[in-house]
């Protein structure tokens, strides 16, 4: 059975890599963000303001604050306000998700390279389903280190297979929880 094309962001598997729960924190989204931050985006923090993959982000090269568990409208603010607590990341350094590989290098979603690490694409999101659309992007899988995100191996699912669309689960690389690295 060949797997199916449909991207869905970072999806959360609900556990660290140790197996305890991840922490969700809320963060404020600054109203001047022109751009939409969707549910499983991987999102990062820039002079203080929360951004997503539309703007912000370069893959390989920036560190993240987490994965966004909500949707926020494009130029709307979101929290630092009375009764709006702001956008719920999964923040935890060592959390867990799944994401698909983007069948640019689905050679490479194989048994021998788990373990290997790749980047994540920076595609908009779904505006029907409000849900983002990142990948891992399959031509990046390297041994190389300084990838965003490390590929733990094949997500156990009858309906999964190595190769074209695989769905991986991975951990960040780069996070900004990391020790000595400081948010721009």
């Amino acid at each position: 059975m060949a797997n199916v094309n449909h991207p869905f962001g970072l999806k959360p598997l609900m556990r660290n890599r140790n197996g305890g729960c991840p922490g969700l924190e809320p963060y404020a989204k600054d109203s001047g963000y022109a751009a939409a931050i969707y549910r499983f985006d991987p999102v990062t923090e820039l002079a203080g303001v929360l951004n997503g993959p539309a703007s912000g982000i370069t893959p390989g090269t920036t560190y993240y604050r987490g994965v966004s568990m909500d949707f926020s409208l494009a130029s709307t603010g979101q929290g630092g306000t009375s009764g709006n607590p702001g956008m719920l990341i999964m923040d935890a350094m060592d959390a867990c998700f799944e994401s698909q590989e983007d069948n640019s290098g689905a050679s490479n979603v194989a048994a021998a390279k788990m373990g290997y690490n790749a980047n994540l694409t920076t595609t908009a999101g779904d505006s029907t389903l409000k849900t983002s659309k990142v990948q891992i992007s399959g031509t990046s899988i390297a041994v190389t280190a300084t990838l965003d995100v490390r590929i733990l191996g094949l997500v156990n699912d009858p309906t999964n297979a190595y190769g074209a669309y695989g769905r991986l689960e991975l951990v960040f690389n780069k996070h900004l929880a990391l020790p000595g690295v400081t948010a721009t």
